[in-house]
């Protein structure tokens, strides 16, 4: 019998080939919603990899104004990738439920794909790097 541990992978790798376009795709239609404070969150969140505790020091807020922050920024995320999902690229539940899953296996790779938009949103995503990178530096 197979590892569970290869077979996981076997089907996070599946799921990735099948639904990856489509997932980035979602989270670059979501990302468009944010606000500006609500994505510089997002990078020192998890490109920068700080703790909400460390976030809110540098933001000068208290560290449960960036829970709450974060809280509403992934339902915010969850409801337009949903809606995304079903409306734009018309799949059905189970293959939400798929594509949920890969995004729950690949955190990491999903994130990017929020700032994945026209040249200028690109250039206000590689500002709002700087911003996090120079509120890390201090």
């Amino acid at each position: 019998m197979a590892d569970d541990t290869v077979v996981r992978r076997i089907e996070s790798e599946l799921r990735a080939a099948r639904y990856g376009p489509i997932i980035k795709a979602a989270f670059t239609t979501a990302g468009l919603q944010l606000s500006e404070p609500q994505r510089l969150i997002l990078v020192l969140r998890h490109e920068e990899d700080l703790q909400g505790v460390e976030i809110a020091r540098l933001l000068h807020v208290h560290p449960s104004t960036i829970t709450r922050h974060l809280q509403g920024i992934y339902e915010k995320l969850r409801g337009q990738i949903l809606a995304t999902l079903e409306a734009q690229h018309h799949l059905n539940a189970p293959a939400i439920e798929e594509c949920l899953a890969e995004i729950l296996a690949q955190p990491g790779a999903c994130v990017p794909a929020l700032f994945n938009a026209p040249a200028e949103r690109r250039a206000a995503f590689r500002q709002l790097r700087a911003k996090a990178r120079a509120c890390v530096a201090r």
